[in-house]
């Protein structure tokens, strides 16, 4: 799909980026699948195993930061993760491509209102855009922020695992007491009880019990994608 005007598709093993009107905006030579991402795109040449090969290009094609790094993310609010080598902990940097936050994690995700989940020996949590954590909280299984501003979060009860969620500064919202749960969109998430699925909204409110089979988040039009046995539907809100 296009973004930022572009599209990155596969010629001859490599991918390369074109414009709407089909004409390549770049050469064929990198050798991973990406997007455009706030103008920048994170690109790396070959085998990212072989060496420190990683940078970022514009949607124009022009290399924009040099290619110092073993592995990039997308920018997100002005700060994309980096890895220096291989095995080293991620860090941030800006389009300048200065760290504003130093390595100092085994795994990040991009940051989304003003919040990035960062992992370190197998613990989550989310640190804010000068590097903070937000909460002393460590959680053992955790997801990014949505643009609802809640988070879901997972602890293990040794035999299963229960999710809920937390808000931006890091206080609970929802208890962990659900089966599955998944990201909230628009104000409203999907839960389970391990057999069938609902919705709740931002206070845990359900909006009727577990009803299907399956579900999809709920768009912007406030109407979701339902399961139920083998046949599909769609539910709207009122």
């Amino acid at each position: 799909s296009f973004q930022g005007g572009v599209a990155c598709v596969k010629q001859n093993n490599r991918y390369g980026f074109i414009d709407k009107t089909g004409t390549p905006v770049t050469e064929f030579v990198y050798g991973g699948k990406s997007q455009a991402d706030e103008g920048l795109i994170p690109v790396y040449y070959g085998d990212t195993a072989k060496g420190i090969n990683s940078g970022f290009i514009d949607t124009s094609g022009n290399q924009v930061l040099d290619f110092l790094w073993f592995d990039v993310r997308p920018f997100s609010e002005g700060l994309a993760a980096v890895q220096t080598e291989y095995t080293k902990p991620w860090g941030f940097i800006n389009s300048e491509g200065v760290f504003v936050i130093d390595p100092a994690w085994d795994g990040v995700e991009p940051f989304c209102q003003g919040r990035a989940l960062v992992m370190k020996n197998n613990s989550y949590t989310y640190i804010n855009s000068e590097g903070n954590p937000i909460t002393d909280k460590t959680f053992a299984k955790a997801y990014s922020f949505t643009e609802d501003g809640v988070a879901r979060i997972g602890n293990s009860t040794g035999v299963s695992w229960l999710f809920g969620y937390i808000n931006l500064d890091g206080s609970e919202r929802i208890a962990p007491k659900y089966a599955a749960a998944m990201d909230f969109h628009y104000g409203y998430a999907a839960v389970g009880n391990g057999k069938k699925w609902g919705f709740i909204d931002k206070n845990g409110t359900e909006l009727s019990g577990y009803l299907w089979t399956d579900v999809g988040d709920f768009t912007e039009e406030g109407i979701a994608r339902v399961r139920s046995g083998k046949y599909y539907g769609f539910v709207k809100l009122k």
